[in-house]
């Protein structure tokens, strides 16, 4: 048995790949940890033309070459070599295989995938065209065909560890997490130092919401290969969804080092450096990561939130603006622009932007309720309340969205309807002061002193520097008789009952 890579004699005894020095079983065509193909035959590294005594390369000779020019990313001198292997040799499946995997570098997945399939037809036992063609297919999104192709590769070669790490890739792209879990797991199994494996089963474990073990995965992945940089960022990924947000920066930071082109890393860190409050650095972040990939509509939107919670609303604008010029369909980006229009006070296009958004995704809750708000600053009560009912129908656990609405009934005159939603409220979210004082001012109008007291006092309880309540308080005490009590307390009525929740959040 010969390697193609190197022409060199594999003894029937060993059982060791010559390249990357893995051992093998005896009858294996391929390495499954190089990849490399083996052959039962000595390639003739020169031939001899018997009528003119020159000298000239084999079919084998010129995949070789063709080997080393892809590796040196001269794919067109490549493909030249390719083909005259296949020219001296029309049989020779390993160069249609290596020419697939030229055009697959290119970015020509169709033409791979029809290279790869002239290779299998001419040795159908040849597995790692299976596990190439999988990665077409897989590269395409056609994940059901990949998946195919990686079963008939593992199934071919059963120590390959690539194919089940690439097939445990495609699972998951499919949302299939345990299977993922599985395949990764053998990959590992059958190649303990396989770093990729160890990292793409991190991932599928991070979108299971298990940060723990991904982040003892990306461990094993960086102590095997210390200058990963997507395993830093990964696991400063998983810190910061655990609330760590210190070894997260020092993550990202890493990443940042190791490739200071990673777009996606700057864009993470900014968001770190957002949820820590220093708005400076994540904008810096967030310019960076704009620079490195103009045409990442996330880093725009995210920029933007950041301008808002700052008060430049024309700059949030201005970075929706562009997130939606670059994919028109972002509702998130369209219910953002909203916001910092209502805030600007023009609440047409706030509308305009929430009715995109909900036609765009009508499962939006948030949207949904933030239109309703919109409705109720121009006071049209019956269509805020249609749409806090679709609010809650999509998220019933939402306090903030019962206390809305029980504001609009308590604007309709409509008291036992909004106590009944400020009820619920309350029953959500039993620390939210506002909602203790609007039920307060419905109980007060229902002539209920006490439950409004009762109310009064619990909102005081939460906020003390609440001036409304005080003075609503007073009022109350003022009515009961209790003159001077409420003469005390009159002075810190500032604004007028009830206050309704419309500062949404932006993240």
């Amino acid at each position: 048995m010969f390697c193609v890579k190197c022409g060199n004699e594999i003894p029937e005894r060993s059982v060791f790949c010559p390249i990357c020095g893995k051992e093998l079983e005896a009858d294996q065509k391929a390495c499954p940890y190089c990849e490399e193909q083996l052959q039962t035959s000595a390639p003739s590294i020169l031939t001899k033309n018997s009528e003119t005594g020159n000298t000239s390369l084999s079919a084998v000779d010129y995949v070789k070459r063709g080997d080393a020019y892809c590796t040196k990313g001269d794919y067109d001198r490549a493909i030249r070599d390719y083909n005259k292997a296949i020219q001296l040799d029309p049989s020779y499946a390993i160069a249609y295989g290596n020419y697939g995997v030229v055009y697959y570098t290119k970015g020509d997945y169709d033409r791979a995938i029809r290279d790869y399939n002239k290779a299998i037809r001419l040795d159908p036992s040849y597995a790692r065209a299976y596990k190439n063609r999988g990665d077409a297919y897989d590269t395409k999104g056609d994940y059901d065909r990949a998946i195919a192709d990686y079963n008939e590769a593992v199934q071919l070669a059963p120590s390959y560890a690539i194919a089940y790490n690439n097939r445990g890739v495609a699972y998951y792209k499919k949302g299939i997490y345990d299977r993922a879990i599985q395949d990764c797991s053998k990959a590992i199994w059958l190649d303990p130092s396989y770093a990729r494996a160890y990292g793409n089963r991190g991932v599928v474990y991070y979108n299971k919401g298990d940060y723990d073990w991904a982040i003892a995965d990306y461990n094993e992945a960086i102590r095997l290969d210390p200058n990963n940089a997507i395993a830093y960022k990964n696991r400063g990924d998983a810190y910061y969804n655990k609330g760590d947000c210190e070894r997260a920066m020092a993550d990202y930071n890493e990443a940042i080092q190791l490739d200071p082109n990673n777009a996606i890393a700057y864009k993470f860190r900014g968001d770190a450096y957002y949820n820590k409050g220093d708005y400076d650095s994540a904008i810096a972040d967030y310019n960076e990561a704009i620079q490195l990939d103009p045409n990442n509509a996330i880093a725009y939107k995210n920029r933007g939130v950041v301008y808002y919670n700052k008060g430049d609303y024309d700059s949030a604008i201005a970075d929706y603006n562009e997130a939606i010029r670059l994919d028109p369909s972002y509702a998130i980006a369209y219910n953002l622009r909203g916001i910092a229009y209502y805030n600007k006070g023009d609440y047409d296009r706030a509308m305009a932007d929430y009715n995109k958004a909900i036609r765009l995704d009508p499962s939006y809750a948030i949207a949904y309720n933030l239109r309703g708000i919109a409705y109720y600053n121009k006071g049209d009560y019956d269509s805020a309340i249609a749409d806090y009912n679709e609010a809650i129908r999509l998220d019933p656990n939402n306090a903030i969205v019962y206390g809305n609405r029980g504001v609009a009934y308590y604007n309709k005159g409509d008291y036992d309807s909004a106590i009944a939603d400020y009820n619920e409220a309350i029953q959500l979210d039993p620390n939210n002061a506002n909602v203790y004082g609007n039920r307060g001012v419905a109980y007060y109008n229902k002539g209920d002193y006490d439950s409004a007291i009762a109310d009064y006092n619990e909102a005081i309880r939460l906020d003390p520097n609440n001036a409304n309540v005080y003075g609503n308080r007073s009022v109350v005490d003022y009515k009961k008789g209790k003159i001077m009590s409420g003469l005390s307390k009159i002075w810190k009525r500032l604004f007028n009952w009830p206050q309704i929740s419309n500062s949404p959040k932006t993240s």
